[in-house]
């Protein structure tokens, strides 16, 4: 079994959490933790088509529904999320057990007076391979069906009362790392919605239920066939009163825990509980304003990246080749001045001039930098050579607030910086949408940027595609598409039925078109967009992490 670090999870620093969880359990309600992981008293449900959006239904209690328990809110529903595949409940199970063991440990150091200790009989699991008790035989959860509908998630139920909470973060740390090690990845839920079913909804569970050695069962053992009504209407009247939800209200968004204990961070293998080593805020600090000038850092460097990416590849050469005049050259290398009207059509390259001065500065030892006429560098007279951009992007439920704010910021400041046509294509939930044809009009612009709302999945592959056809279509002047987006896609749209692969073979098609491409990936996955890129022959950018051409400007490890 791979050892893992809790060093992280300091009693300390997951107070602020484990307070946010406690408060979340008392409304009735559920979150994401980090963003693999939904946690709840309830139970969960996900539809085939939207596997990214997970529905709480806050008037089914877990335990009752379950382990046909008399009492509620008494059992802990947690559901991991990963990659479709199998994951070996054996390998979970030992994973669990090693976590209560570190907790408990911990528990001791740091309250050496506190007797109850978290108790591992009381914690169930099942996978795409079996379940069971953590502490049994695990020779249980075998029904095809159960094992079936577990391919996509770790299923774990379990006893702890709220000053055990802690252990909740311990639990969800060794199931991610275990999952990993199965050579799976951790699938992010863009969306948790609080929701009540309808009260004759009848819960076929026939298919779901098999033997097991629970400890969390009722010894009271009912039908296999229960309508919510039945099970929601036996909880008392002040639950009951709490679980109501108000018609315009049926669907509301449930922030993510994370979100409410530091940022939205991405599901990734070095920060899987969403810690990325800052020190959590404060309740008293909180609440206070917080002003990040950073983002409009990071939109000034996508448009800066874009704009490169506009201009022509042409061979930066010294200036006194530039000129048409060797009389001109002459006079520059003795004034260290450039004829100007013979290089009004050239555009000043800062980098290589920089560059060109400290390499002469190095080879006649000149004791500080200073650039003389021979050392300017520009770019091609043709640098500012016009094209038609076609914006694809990303509006499914991941790229709300923040980054589709950013996104279409930078939409519109690529209509002045650039002076070129901009079109838009939105893609989002199972359908890619024409917004804009070609334009230079700006209120028109700002006005359909306005109408764009985040929600659904991420049909990448259809975006790419629906970008090439407007572009097969409408004959533009050297057309240049540019993908905005901050994931992995997660709705299929070709023959493979599988979403990175569809997108792979749309991104081929770019390249064969021989369109201009490149993707600006916001807090997205690194590997996956890089691959993309290459495929469709054209560059990429990040935030915080400039790429060209597929390749790192620096060298990298993982």
């Amino acid at each position: 079994m791979t050892r893992i670090d809790y060093s992280s999870l300091s009693f300390n620093r997951l107070q602020t959490p484990v307070e946010a969880l406690l408060c979340v359990f008392a409304d009735h309600s559920g979150c994401k933790i980090a963003e693999s992981t939904v946690v709840s008293k309830k139970l969960h449900i996900y539809l085939p088509g939207r596997p990214q959006e997970i529905q709480i239904m806050c008037n089914v209690d877990a335990g009752r529904l379950f382990y046909n328990r008399p009492d509620y809110g008494t059992i802990i529903h947690m559901d991991i999320f990963h990659e479709y595949g199998l994951v070996d409940h054996h390998q979970i199970a030992a994973a669990l057990r090693d976590a209560v063991a570190h907790y408990n440990t911990s528990l001791l150091l740091d309250e050496p007076a506190n007797r109850h200790a978290a108790d591992a009989n009381l914690i169930d699991i099942q996978t795409g391979t079996g379940g069971g008790r953590i502490t049994g035989n695990l020779a249980y959860g075998q029904k095809t069906s159960l094992q079936n509908a577990h391919k996509n998630h770790v299923h774990i139920a379990a006893m702890l009362p709220d000053e055990h909470a802690a252990c909740l973060f311990f639990l969800i740390l060794a199931a991610e790392s275990t999952i990993l090690t199965c050579g799976l990845e951790l699938r992010c839920i863009e969306k948790v919605v609080l929701t009540a079913s309808c009260g004759n909804q009848l819960l076929d569970l026939s298919e779901y239920t098999d033997q097991t050695d629970s400890y969390l069962k009722s010894q009271k053992h009912g039908g296999q066939h229960q309508t919510v009504s039945q099970l929601s209407q036996q909880q008392d009247n002040s639950e009951t009163a709490a679980c109501t939800i108000k018609p315009t209200a049926a669907h509301a968004p449930l922030q993510s825990l994370n979100a409410k204990v530091q940022h939205e961070g991405q599901c990734n293998q070095q920060t899987l509980l969403g810690f990325s080593g800052q020190k959590l805020p404060t309740r008293a600090t909180s609440q206070q304003p917080q002003y990040n000038l950073q983002p409009l850092a990071d939109i000034a460097d996508m448009e800066q990246h874009i704009r490169k990416q506009l201009r022509p590849k042409r061979q930066n050469l010294p200036a006194k080749c530039r000129l048409s005049d060797q009389q001109d050259a002459v006079a520059a290398r003795k004034t260290n001045h450039l004829a100007l009207e013979k290089t009004l059509a050239a555009v000043l390259d800062i980098t290589a001039t920089v560059q060109a001065a400290a390499a002469r500065q190095l080879t006649t030892a000149i004791p500080a930098l200073n650039i003389s006429g021979l050392d300017l560098r520009f770019h091609g007279a043709n640098a500012s050579q016009r094209s038609d951009l076609c914006v694809l992007l990303d509006a499914s439920a991941s790229m709300e607030g923040l980054r589709l704010q950013m996104a279409k910021t930078l939409i519109a400041r690529l209509l002045h910086s650039t002076g070129c046509r901009i079109s838009l294509i939105t893609f989002q939930d199972s359908a890619a949408q024409f917004v804009l044809p070609f334009t230079r009009n700006e209120s028109r612009l700002r006005a359909e940027l306005k109408t764009i709302q985040a929600y659904g999945a991420t049909p990448l592959a259809l975006g790419l595609k629906s970008g090439m056809d407007y572009l097969k279509s409408s004959h533009p002047h050297n057309p240049f598409l540019i993908l905005i987006t901050d994931g992995l896609p997660s709705y299929a749209s070709g023959n493979t039925g599988d979403p990175l692969s569809d997108a792979m073979i749309a991104a081929r098609e770019i390249k064969a078109a021989h369109y201009k491409f490149t993707c600006i990936g916001l807090e997205s996955q690194q590997n996956y967009l890089v691959e993309l890129a290459k495929n469709a022959g054209g560059s990429v950018f990040q935030k915080n992490h400039s790429l060209i051409n597929g390749k790192l400007p620096f060298s990298a490890s993982r």
